[in-house]
């Protein structure tokens, strides 16, 4: 009687411990389909537009610390205007341009150009388009420019302009020039890949394409949900994009300026000092 009571006991243990792992084991198993999921969501979301990249972009532990950093970044670039919302979440495109905003001349005005090709093969540049747009995204101006030299390539795959439509809407140059001039007098000018506020170039962006420059379409479609230039180039809406990635960021980007610039002052009123007393010593010496 002993016996068997003893054996029931036993095999009631064994019973309550298979349990226990099978439930450990399942859990377990729960937790790490979690984690590869969120894994998978981070390095799609953060994986470069360039298809060589993506391939690259195989889960990992590298991959996946590289996506985690990249989360950190957009967070802390964007906080709540972020355009994926949490990681993982379905994008939500913002709005490049804001409805109902006047035209109004802004202190900061984003420019974007379109240009064809002139000379041997039409490797050289030559204004065709240009455009500008304030701080809310209004057009304030937006004009065709006369080719001044024979153009050899209208780039109209990717510029969308024709020689019909340099014809119709063409205004010469000089007069163009002029009205860019007199309306960017006194401004702070953005853009993307121009000696500016430059969309291209600024470091936190940059810090999401491994430290290369990011073309304008990835910047706009990681940031801000939005995709462009997937045909023909619109120098408005590449304006508008430029605009509305520097607003996301406007204070953390000129308080930097600012830190830099009284930084650089300091440096150089106490380089001043120093110089100073140094004559003042050896002043005193002779």
């Amino acid at each position: 009687m002993g016996k068997q009571r003893k054996r029931r006991d036993n095999q009631a243990a064994d019973s309550h411990a298979k349990g226990r792992r099978f439930f450990r084991h399942h859990k377990k198993l729960s937790q790490q389909k979690q984690q590869q999921q969120q894994q998978r969501t981070c390095i799609s979301f953060f994986a470069d537009s360039r298809p060589n990249i993506r391939r690259q972009n195989a889960i990992g532990a590298k991959s996946v610390d590289d996506a985690i950093k990249k989360a950190a970044i957009v967070n802390e670039l964007l906080g709540d205007k972020s355009a994926g919302g949490s990681v993982g979440g379905a994008a939500v495109a913002l709005s490049l341009a804001k409805p109902g905003a006047t035209a109004e001349v802004t202190r900061r005005l984003a420019l974007d150009c379109e240009f064809v090709g002139c000379g041997y093969q039409g490797k050289d540049n030559m204004l065709a388009r240009v455009s500008i747009v304030n701080q809310f995204g209004t057009v304030l101006l937006d004009k065709f420019v006369q080719p001044t030299e024979p153009v050899t390539d209208y780039r109209t795959r990717v510029s969308g302009i024709t020689a019909r439509l340099l014809q119709s809407r063409g205004e010469p140059f000089s007069e163009v020039h002029a009205s860019v001039a007199q309306l960017l007098r006194n401004r702070i000018l953005i853009g993307h890949a121009a000696d500016t506020r430059d969309t291209q170039t600024y470091r936190p962006f940059r810090a999401l394409f491994n430290g290369g420059r990011p073309g304008l379409k990835a910047l706009t479609e990681r940031l801000l949900g939005r995709r462009i230039q997937t045909g023909r180039h619109d120098s408005v809406t590449d304006a508008q994009a430029t605009m509305r990635l520097y607003t996301l960021v406007k204070r953390r980007w000129e308080a930097e300026l600012k830190a830099n610039k009284a930084g650089k002052k300091l440096a150089a009123t106490s380089t001043g000092a120093k110089k100073l007393q140094d004559t003042t010593g050896d002043d005193d010496d002779e």
